[in-house]
């Protein structure tokens, strides 16, 4: 799965990456957010038309952020590499594609604003690196994604592995195969836990022990919202210059995202181990959604 692809494909790949950008981009209200804290538009209403009139050392990195590509847009190549990998070179020509013959590529902003973009080869370079089309999705995962998920789901899965930066061990992905296998992904909050156990993952090169690693993050965890709670508790018995005085380090938690973790790492050991890691919470309650 990493000896790249035939010319002919090639050529399909390429041809479908332009249809769909040819197609048109919004903006996403990530993309929004950044513009607006990076150049001084004026409001929404300005963005295609700054942009359009910026010099080119200001706007670029601007413009290079409108070309990273968004996940649908993975997903729908992905009905075409099936999780194969591409190489350098299969890379270098199919960025070559994307810039000749030359294409322009329309961006919808708010306001109903239009900005067309060329696809200059630098950006085209940008836009095939970021889509990681040198990693491949492990034959053993993407068996287990095939006989657990839908194909429009296999296909996001595949998307999510490409933009994880987690290793390919055998450990992480006997992990990840239980996981879709004995794991549910129908439930609205799965692929958002799924996202956060492939950013676990990522955080050792080649994990030995997976439900060990995932007790002690629990417990991590656990403990910070029981200082987070005594801290609390302190703090409305005392101001807070008594405790500064005192040298107590102040921290603070978003405890709904820590239930949340939590919720994540019980089920995907439930899931693949078939047991949680037992630890005292006390009168903390990690599942509620009050503050």
């Amino acid at each position: 799965m990493s000896d790249g692809v035939g010319p002919a494909e090639l050529e399909r790949l390429a041809a479908r990456i332009r249809a769909i950008l040819a197609r048109g981009v919004t903006a996403s209200p990530q993309v929004m957010g950044f513009i607006e804290s990076t150049l001084p538009l004026g409001g929404p209403p300005k963005i295609a038309s700054a942009l359009a009139d910026a010099c080119a050392g200001e706007a670029e990195p601007v413009l290079a952020l409108l070309f990273f590509p968004e996940e649908s847009l993975q997903a729908e190549i992905e009905e075409l590499l099936a999780g194969r990998a591409l190489t350098a070179a299969d890379e270098q020509r199919l960025a070559a594609r994307l810039a000749e013959p030359p294409l322009r590529v329309a961006f919808e902003f708010p306001g109903a604003e239009r900005l067309e973009l060329e696809m200059t080869p630098d950006r085209a370079r940008g836009f095939i690196d970021h889509l990681r089309l040198t990693r491949a999705v492990p034959k053993a995962l993407d068996a287990a994604a095939a006989a657990a998920l839908a194909p429009a789901e296999r296909n996001r899965f595949r998307v999510l592995w490409r933009n994880a930066r987690c290793a390919a061990s055998g450990e992480s992905v006997r992990f990840l195969g239980g996981l879709l296998r004995r794991g549910d992904l129908r439930e609205p909050s799965a692929w958002a836990c799924l996202g956060y156990l492939l950013e676990f993952l990522a955080e050792a090169d080649a994990p030995a022990d997976i439900y060990r690693r995932l007790a002690a993050r629990k417990a991590l965890l656990v403990d910070a919202v029981h200082r987070n709670r005594r801290q609390r508790a302190e703090l409305a018995r005392s101001n807070l210059e008594t405790m500064l005085s005192r040298g107590a380090r102040l921290v603070s938690i978003d405890e709904q995202e820590v239930r949340r973790q939590v919720a994540c790492i019980d089920q995907a050991c439930l899931s693949v181990y078939g047991r949680i890691a037992a630890i005292d919470i006390g009168t903390v309650s990690l599942y509620d959604t009050d503050t």
